[in-house]
């Protein structure tokens, strides 16, 4: 008996709620840092170092102050131009994608392959999306803090919380990957032995 594949209902429900919770967490960001500019004094930290002390003070201005919910709204569309530039990969130039069993992912039909491999990493990606959002949010609340002297140091903890889960969910994407491809290619009974000519590359 072959394992149950995820249904469209299922994945869809799924990207739908990283979709808004990686959103919200963007918009997060840019709540508190524009709730915080008004209250800030001349300076800053510009940043901290490993046991949260600050490693350096800049003048306050606008241009410095919103240029970390920048950068996160630009590795934000970093992440979701990976996610689609990976279907169409996947679709029309499937040898051009890195993924585990990958000769016998390229046996697969492009359905069966968007199943195998564009969902179970556009869920990773959204992941990693509403993580990073989540770890600016405390970056920004933290230098905040600081730069009004409610706190003199910031924890490091949510930095290591971070890098845990995501290396968890590293560890989650690349097992989700194997076994949806060994999955379908058992539903659609294909291996690894048997290329098609329309599938190797030119």
């Amino acid at each position: 008996m072959t394992e149950a594949r995820p249904t469209a209902g299922q994945s869809s429900a799924a990207l739908a709620t990283l979709w808004v919770a990686a959103l919200a967490a963007q918009a997060a960001i840019w709540w508190r840092a524009i709730e915080w500019f008004g209250q800030l004094p001349s300076r800053f930290p510009s940043g901290f170092d490993a046991a949260g002390n600050p490693r350096g003070w800049t003048a306050t201005s606008a241009a410095a102050w919103f240029a970390l919910p920048a950068i996160g709204l630009v590795l934000a569309a970093f992440l979701v131009g990976i996610a689609v530039l990976l279907k169409a990969l996947v679709l029309h130039r499937p040898h051009l994608v890195n993924v585990p069993n990958k000769e016998l992912f390229l046996q697969l039909s492009p359905d069966a392959r968007r199943r195998s491999a564009v969902e179970p990493t556009q869920l990773f990606l959204l992941w990693t999306l509403f993580a990073l959002s989540l770890l600016f949010v405390w970056i920004v609340e933290g230098t905040a803090l600081v730069a009004v002297g409610r706190i003199a140091t910031i924890p490091s903890w949510p930095v290591f919380i971070f890098l845990g889960l995501e290396m968890t969910a590293v560890i989650v994407y690349l097992v989700a990957v194997i076994g949806r491809v060994k999955r379908e290619a058992d539903a659609e009974g294909v291996s690894a032995a048997r290329r098609a000519p329309s599938e190797t590359r030119p």
